[in-house]
């Protein structure tokens, strides 16, 4: 049995590139690194776009997407935002949204990928660029 798996590396600007152990995954689309939302009384929206793998050895499944903050501050929170996250068989990208109105700070959005990859199911992250969510009352 062949596990494929993908090593990221985080870059000085967030971005995360994977290594050359990588093996076939999907692509997040959006958010890019450095993308900034601003939530203005509670009303930011993250929105994900994420391109699903399909090849002869397999596909993707679904995936699953936390927010992880940056900072090394104890009481930051990691956000589960979804698991199981999927779209149709027939289409292409796995499309969310979310309301940011309880994070703010700078995270990695974390993307784990799962794959039936020759009939086994595996897992890996497969995605994680900084974002930063602003917080501002409402005026």
């Amino acid at each position: 049995m062949t596990t494929h798996q993908i090593d990221l590396a985080v870059s000085k600007d967030g971005d995360s590139k994977g290594t050359a152990k990588a093996g076939p995954h999907g692509n997040l689309i959006a958010p890019k690194a450095g993308k900034l939302i601003r939530s203005v009384g509670g009303l930011g929206m993250l929105s994900v776009k994420f391109m699903k793998y399909v090849g002869n050895d397999g596909q993707t499944i679904s995936i699953d997407i936390n927010l992880r903050p940056i900072d090394n501050d104890e009481n930051r929170t990691t956000y589960l935002l979804g698991n199981g996250l999927s779209s149709g068989r027939n289409n292409t990208t796995i499309d969310v949204h979310f309301s940011s109105r309880w994070a703010c700070g700078s995270y990695n959005l974390v993307i784990t990928e799962h794959q039936l990859h020759k009939g086994v199911h595996i897992s890996f992250q497969a995605a994680a660029p900084k974002i930063k969510i602003t917080c501002v009352p409402l005026e």
